[in-house]
């Protein structure tokens, strides 16, 4: 596939999701007690959830090694 058409494609898969999302957050019904959510709210609602499930995940890895009887820390 010649690298030019690729390019094309792929610019074209972004527009057209672009789009599509654009559409659907204007077509959502908006209530009062939900708000819709600024890029930054969401960016750190995910970086918190990361964070929480790598502690999360840690707390376990250390938890099973100490019931193995492996080293604590």
């Amino acid at each position: 596939m010649p690298t030019s058409l690729l390019v094309l494609l792929i610019v074209l898969a972004i527009a057209g999701g672009l789009y599509v999302g654009y559409t659907a957050s204007r077509h959502r019904a908006i209530t009062p007690e939900r708000p819709p959510k600024s890029l930054g709210t969401r960016a750190r609602e995910a970086a918190t959830r990361g964070a929480v499930g790598l502690w999360r995940w840690n707390r376990a890895r250390k938890k099973k090694a100490q019931d193995e009887g492996g080293p604590r820390g």
